[in-house]
């Protein structure tokens, strides 16, 4: 909405301020408790975790651009909240590798103070604060994709997209003393539970394989699933048949959207999570086991649901499933 409920402007000491912003923002009707329910155990979340609206904030100031005289701005709703800073990202650091490029702040003077004084831990850490903490509450990461040339802009949403997930990743964390994983190895995890096995960190697969909390259905595939401890909390399989279950899903959607799909329609629809060749193979298998029936030839290809899927219920549940979930 344009208007807005309710407007506050700070003018003052960052040190001061920085817990005014915090309980403004936490007040019990904007920052509600969210439940995750596992066996007799009821774990309460805030929406808006305040370790990473610090962190965020922090940011938005140690790495603006001073020379102009716009306001840091924080855009609160139920459902996100977003932090404004005028310039875009310092040079050399863009959403993608946000995480593994050295921190470039455009005051050094200001970030040491902000170290110095106990603001913040380390120059270079609070992103890594903040990613951790969304993956560790089962939350969307931190998202960018709004940033500019003029202007950086965080979104941090407020929902919890994956329950199973969230006491999954906590009951691994709690089983360990010291050595926690670290926000390599937790993006993996979260990568690997939507799906995708590409452009993973490979330093954090070959611990997380060690350790048993990833696995690949063969020694030659390179497409993983979580640790059986996961499924069985989110009360699905990780394969079905010789299927990945997510795969299938990815499939079934794209038959409940059309009843005849192109390739294009796939690799659409597996965007970021498979290769084109991986998806090619995907589909190749289900066209010889007559799951899927293909009309055409080369780019005219089009490919339908056949008829044993559609009507065989022992032969379409693995479609269905996937539907389901």
């Amino acid at each position: 909405m344009i208007p807005y409920t309710a407007r506050k402007e700070f003018q003052e000491s960052l040190f001061t301020v920085m817990d005014k912003v915090w309980a403004y923002v936490n007040q019990p009707a904007s920052n509600p408790l969210l439940h995750v329910r596992h066996k007799f155990t009821i774990y309460d979340i805030p929406a808006f975790n305040e370790d990473v609206i610090r962190e965020a904030v922090l940011n938005a100031v140690g790495h603006r651009l001073w020379n102009d005289l716009s306001s840091v701005v924080i855009k609160q709703y139920p459902d996100s909240i977003n932090i404004i800073n005028a310039g875009g990202f310092p040079g050399g650091v863009t959403k993608d590798n946000i995480l593994t490029v050295s921190s470039k702040p455009r005051n050094k003077l200001v970030m040491e103070v902000l170290e110095k004084t106990g603001l913040v831990e380390r120059a270079g850490q609070g992103v890594d604060k903040m990613f951790y903490n969304c993956l560790m509450e089962g939350k969307p990461l931190p998202d960018y994709s709004h940033t500019d040339d003029y202007q950086v802009e965080l979104c941090l949403r407020a929902k919890i997209v994956d329950e199973a997930f969230y006491i999954f990743v906590n009951e691994i964390q709690d089983k360990r003393k010291e050595d926690k994983l670290n926000v390599f190895d937790l993006l993996t995890l979260d990568k690997i539970r939507q799906g995708i096995s590409t452009d993973l960190f490979e330093d954090s697969v070959d611990k997380l394989q060690r350790e048993g909390l990833i696995k690949s259905q063969s020694s030659a595939d390179r497409k993983f699933v979580l640790n059986d401890l996961y499924y069985e909390m989110a009360k699905q399989p990780a394969y079905i048949k010789d299927y990945r279950a997510r795969d299938l899903q990815i499939v079934a959607s794209c038959f409940e959207k059309a009843k005849e799909v192109s390739m294009k329609d796939f690799v659409a629809a597996f965007e970021n999570q498979l290769s084109r060749g991986q998806i090619k193979y995907l589909v190749l298998k289900l066209e010889s086991e007559g799951l899927i029936i293909k009309k055409g030839s080369g780019r005219w290809s089009i490919y339908r649901l056949s008829e044993k899927t559609s009507f065989d219920k022992s032969v379409f549940k693995q479609f269905q499933f996937a539907i389901e979930q």
